[in-house]
């Protein structure tokens, strides 16, 4: 499963298509996920003693009537947003290169990467200490500068190629906005 817990997605398609949340539990085996305040299910409760509620004086109760809980939905019926774009999209992998080795990261262009790459145990082995945790930030904000520069370089050039290219993406996005 490409989506994680703690990942941003949009519905695709059901009840609540085309809002925003976050994933509270991933179920691989399943492909299923529990997005945060999305398909919206109601279950009624019957009023329930607490167990071993008779230790903090007198009996405890859990509330009873209608409760309202997110319920799973497929994992196909989602998509995930890009936390530096903002924009649903369809998730890569690419390796990137860290020190000690490479890591598996996701990306949605080739420029912009979702995951950070996490730094491998290979050198650990080989004795080369870990890095404090403010060469961790700076290099994490390295990376993210430069992908996002070349992103932005490479959408300017498409741009400037093709004069008509912003008249046919306000199309498009007019034509998916009416069928909505």
């Amino acid at each position: 499963m490409k989506v994680k817990k703690g990942d941003m997605v949009q519905m695709l398609s059901g009840k609540d298509r085309g809002k925003q949340g976050r994933v509270i539990d991933a179920q691989p085996r399943s492909g299923r996920l529990i997005v945060e305040n999305l398909n919206q299910v109601t279950r009624h409760a019957k009023p329930r003693p607490i167990r071993d509620a008779g230790r903090m004086g007198g009996t405890q109760m859990t509330p009873g009537g209608r409760i309202e809980k997110p319920a799973a939905v497929p994992v196909s019926s989602v998509m995930l947003v890009c936390p530096v774009c903002h924009l649903p999209t369809r998730v890569g992998y690419t390796f990137k290169e860290v020190k000690g080795g490479r890591a598996k990261v996701r990306v949605c262009n080739p420029w912009i990467a979702i995951d950070q790459p996490q730094r491998s145990d290979v050198d650990d082995a080989e004795g080369v200490g870990q890095p404090d945790q403010e060469e961790k930030r700076i290099d994490r904000e390295r990376s993210w500068t430069i992908e996002l520069d070349e992103y932005c370089r490479s959408e300017q050039q498409r741009s400037d190629d093709d004069p008509d290219g912003d008249q046919r993406r306000q199309a498009r996005a007019q034509a998916h906005a009416s069928t909505r």
